[in-house]
């Protein structure tokens, strides 16, 4: 008995029933399960964190002609995105509902977007692959249910690269040639990095155009790019240029956000290597970076070997965005680059593709276990609340607990939500006390009787300050602690 070939034949079985399996019907309750995973989310009504709160102050408290002037505590959006949201709370009314309602749909949108990408530029299985990182990853499902621009990046980037360079343009259509300018126009005033995304795909529709001569296009192309540049110039000068808040957040964003201008390289890198790190962990909620660095060169070895080299430039957006990190115009890293990854989805399937191709016999069971192994844990915590500042339940329980006479102190980083929220929960008769800062705050509030303290957007290091030296003043009568928000009642006059 050949102890080889009883291996080989169970191997052989299973590759075939993986090659008949039919990955469309797979791709399809994919879809379905992406969906309800960010209605569960949209659905759970969590509190708004601290940005969420400042941006969405802005909106309620404007018309819609003064959301075009440069928005309060230090926001910047884009115009389209305010519109909409605006028009929302206008029609539904204010609630946290309304106004993660358009970035919801925008997920919503994204993933059915994403299968066809994949589905055009990689195939079915690829498709399939990609569908179960992108529907999974924490942050992609996180920020498409927050009231916040950051994941129009990622509905901008596959709508533009789907619509505008894989559906490859007919520049001898004018029809086709105004429809695709029209909606690269559009989508700059929905998403500050599509700027990025059109200039990678008109910089490849231009290398295109010269290396096949089909020279007769460029008139049609030229046509499509003026109408994104007038779209981008009315914008830029508008609602961008020498705008008040760029200089506050050039600062709040130093030392995340921007590739050090100076000093020597191994500062660059030791900036660079975590941030790129991060850019592939970030999106998908994978811990360990390795591996999936590993599947991304052999994603790009793939592409390289079967000359697919319309795939790298899905890759030119990343490389201009560090070049303007670098030139301190756009932060980098996180949220700001949340977009980035669609690209290392796509690298990361390709990767496992190659691997299930390159390794004869047991390639596909190997890819299949990388896959599970990655997917694993992000889609056991898919259904499970994210909660970051949960101002409502701190509210409720000062209402349900206070006295008459107490005194409610707001922590300065939680004023934008209080201030949200305080009609909602409102707190009677008591006495507010906004905070400006705490050592300051604390000669005024050390010489009341009764104050609740409540604390949002604070570190651990803040927390024990805080509590320390209010312990020495006063008497902890009460705590609260729940989901990033913390409620104290500290008696001050026992002491």
């Amino acid at each position: 008995m050949n102890p080889f070939k009883s291996t080989v034949a169970p191997l052989e079985r299973f590759n075939k029933i993986i090659d008949n399996f039919n990955f469309r019907s797979a791709s399809i309750v994919l879809i379905i399960l992406g969906i309800s995973i960010r209605l569960y989310h949209f659905l759970l009504n969590r509190s708004l964190w601290l940005d969420e709160a400042m941006l969405s102050n802005n909106i309620i408290n404007r018309n819609y002609l003064q959301l075009l002037q440069p928005l309060d505590e230090r926001q910047i959006a884009p115009v389209g995105f305010l519109m909409v949201q605006k028009f929302m709370i206008s029609t539904f009314g204010v609630s946290e509902y309304s106004l993660r309602a358009f970035p919801t749909l925008a997920g919503i949108l994204s993933i059915i977007l994403f299968y066809f990408l994949f589905r055009k530029i990689a195939g079915e299985k690829v498709a399939c692959a990609g569908l179960l990182f992108f529907i999974f990853g924490k942050f992609l499902y996180y920020h498409s249910t927050e009231a916040k621009q950051y994941y129009m990046d990622v509905f901008a980037y596959i709508i533009a690269f789907y619509y505008l360079y894989f559906k490859t343009p007919d520049f001898r259509s004018l029809k086709s040639i105004i429809s695709k300018g029209v909606i690269g126009a559009v989508l700059i005033w929905f998403s500050h990095c599509t700027v990025f995304f059109l200039v990678s795909i008109g910089f490849a529709i231009m290398i295109e155009i010269i290396h096949s001569g089909k020279f007769k296009s460029v008139a049609g192309f030229l046509l499509m790019c003026f109408i994104w540049i007038i779209s981008f110039g009315i914008n830029y000068y508008f609602f961008l240029f020498n705008h008040s808040s760029q200089s506050i957040q050039e600062s709040a964003f130093i030392t995340e956000g921007y590739l050090p201008p100076e000093g020597p390289l191994k500062d660059t890198l030791l900036w660079l290597f975590p941030l790129l790190k991060q850019s592939v962990t970030y999106p998908v909620s994978i811990s360990s970076a390795l591996p999936l660095i590993i599947l991304i060169c052999f994603g790009i070895w793939y592409i390289l070997k079967n000359k697919e080299y319309r795939l790298l430039t899905l890759a030119l957006p990343f490389l201009i965005h560090i070049i303007l990190s670098l030139l301190y115009i756009y932060p980098f890293g996180g949220r700001f680059n949340l977009y980035i990854g669609t690209l290392f989805i796509l690298y990361i399937t390709l990767g496992l593709k190659a691997v299930a191709v390159k390794v004869r016999l047991i390639g596909i069971p190997i890819a299949l276990l990388t896959l599970f192994l990655n997917i694993f844990d992000p889609a056991k915590t898919s259904f499970r609340p994210v909660e970051f500042e949960e101002m409502k339940p701190a509210l409720k329980y000062i209402q349900d607990h206070k006295n008459e006479n107490d005194i409610v102190y707001i922590h300065s980083a939680s004023m934008p939500s209080f201030r949200f929220y305080k009609d909602k929960y409102p707190l009677g008769n008591s006495e507010i006390i906004p905070g400006s800062g705490f050592d300051n705050d604390f000669n005024l509030i050390s010489t009341k009787d009764r104050v609740w303290l409540l604390l949002t957007h604070f570190d651990d290091s803040e927390k024990f300050y805080i509590m320390e030296k209010c312990s020495s003043s006063g008497t902890l009568m009460e705590q609260f602690d729940y989901g990033g928000a913390l409620t104290l009642l500290y008696s001050f006059a026992e002491k």
